[in-house]
């Protein structure tokens, strides 16, 4: 992945400038076109939008800066190049540990179980685990 001129434009810094990220969506059976009516935003053709990741530095799938001086580089980058701003000085400095994203489901989901951090590092290819908290903000 490339860093964008990341670390050419932010030699030294001592902090980051309000970070706005473009959402990346996922499209599944189960979605539908709420992102557009509850948040405003335009999406393509199609009513299949079921996830809005807000926030993600998972390998390929990554949020990317949206405006500003750094427009264009991705999450996984910036943690990379400014790991103890973003997380502090003590965390892990490899990947943004924190998935935020919306669901819209509109149908009735299946049910889920996701592996913990062992089991996923078993996985190929290795991945971290997947604790969860859910938050409804609306349900009809």
């Amino acid at each position: 992945m490339a860093d964008h001129g990341l670390e050419s434009r932010t030699p030294g810094l001592a902090s980051l400038p309000p970070l706005m990220f473009s959402p990346v969506y996922r499209r599944y059976l189960w979605g539908g076109r709420r992102f557009a009516s509850a948040f405003g935003r335009v999406l393509p053709s199609g009513d299949d939008f079921a996830e809005s990741w807000e926030l993600v530095d998972r390998g390929e799938d990554q949020s990317v800066v949206a405006a500003g001086p750094l427009a264009g580089a991705t999450l996984g980058s910036l943690v990379r190049a400014h790991g103890d701003l973003l997380l502090g000085k003590h965390a892990n400095h490899t990947a943004f540990p924190l998935l935020f994203k919306f669901l819209d489901a509109n149908q009735v989901l299946s049910v889920q179980v996701h592996p913990d951090d062992v089991r996923a590092a078993r996985l190929t290819p290795p991945d971290r685990g997947k604790t969860e908290a859910w938050y409804v903000i609306d349900a009809e």
